[in-house]
Formats: structure tokens, sequence, C-alpha cells
């Protein structure tokens, strides 16, 4: 039997990313519907939240070396390995550099100190969302794909591992990341312990530490 063309109908509907064809064949008995599933016209993975928090704003900025956010006890532990690894900073009055976090031409640099939980929500969303992106070939999902790789590849981004979905050391105020020039990891893990300090596992060449003491 041949159908009219007037005999069916299409009609569009958008549910979120999908678009739906619904095909129609009207009839005295009323009608028989077909829907047809279409590819997405967006990536399958939502792009990244924006940065509201101010804290959080001021980290993606660049300005991670907050130190003043660190606990008391971890601020005396990370100038107790500064002194270790550095001898002649020893008598380098407190807050210089140490406070400002500015590179040491001697070997010593401060990359990051407290996080903002808010900052840390994001890492953890790119950490995610990279896991589910790094191997998409999609031409729809590559923007986004480009977006999380210069995330991850900030410095001072902890990303070897998973960050926590909770709260870390670094939003406790109990941890830090420093590079280290001239000394060797059997050294650093001497003087870490001289310090109260546990080494975490580091990234890009730096090294995290956690405070253990009593802050």
């Amino acid at each position: 039997m041949v159908i009219g063309r007037a005999n069916w109908f299409t009609m569009m509907v958008r549910l979120g990313h999908w678009q739906t064809r619904t095909l129609g064949r009207r009839s005295g008995r009323g009608r028989t519907v077909l829907k047809v599933k279409i590819s997405r016209k967006q990536c399958a993975v939502a792009p990244l939240s924006p940065i509201t928090n101010p804290d959080a704003q001021k980290y993606e900025s660049g300005d991670r070396v907050n130190l003043g956010g660190l606990t008391s006890g971890t601020r005396d532990a990370l100038r107790c390995l500064q002194n270790q690894i550095v001898p002649e900073l020893a008598s380098v009055a407190p807050g210089q550099p140490l406070e400002t976090g500015s590179t040491d031409a001697r070997g010593f640099t401060v990359n990051s100190g407290y996080r903002p939980q808010a900052y840390q929500d994001h890492l953890l969303e790119v950490w995610d969302k990279w896991q589910l992106l790094k191997n998409n070939k999609q031409p729809k999902c590559q923007n986004l794909k480009t977006q999380l790789r210069k995330e991850i590849g900030k410095s001072g981004h902890d990303l070897a591992e998973r960050p926590s979905a909770k709260i870390s050391n670094h939003t406790r105020g109990t941890a830090f990341d420093i590079s280290i020039a001239g000394v060797t990891a059997s050294q650093i893990k001497v003087f870490a312990k001289r310090c109260s300090l546990e080494q975490g596992k580091g990234h890009g060449g730096g090294h995290h530490f956690n405070y253990l003491g009593v802050n």
C-alpha cells in the first residue's frame, strides 16, 4: 500500500543534549509512532563548572602559594625543612622568603600551600572529566579536552592521582608542595622526618609533604 506524504507528520523534540525525531502515520484508528534517536550535537561530558568562589578564583589566576592558610605547626615544619635543605636561610628573618613563596636560587621553591575547598572541588572535577575524555577522539569533545589538558598542566596542580573528594590536607592547611634541587631522595627523607613531615606522591618533579605533628 502506498502512503501519501500528507498522511505522515514529523515533530522535533529536544531532550537535554539529545534530539529526538518522532515520525508517525495518521490513520482512521489513530497513529503509529516511531522514535529515532539522533546522535548528540554536543559532547556527552558537560563543560567545566565556572569558578565563582573569590579565593578559588585567586588560586586559579596563579596565586597558589598561600602560606598564611597553613596551620602554625605546618608553617614551622616548612621552615624547618627549608633550613635543613638550605642552611644559609636559617638566619633569614621570618617571612622572607618563606612567606612570599618566591623561588630561591639555591634549590628551594614553594609551589603550593593552603588550597581553598572550592578549588579542591574544581581539581576533582578536572580529574574525573579527563578520565572520561583522555582517549576520546570525537571532534565535538576536543575543545573541552584541550581545556582539561591545560588545567592539568598548570603549575601547582597535584594531579598525579585523583584529588580527595572530601577535605584534603591542603584544604586543612597541613600540606604543601615544593621543588627541591641539590639534595638526594634519601636526604629529603631524613630531613622530612626531622621536621615531622611525611612525603607524599609528588607531581611534575615536585615534592608533596604532609605535616604529622600537633597544630
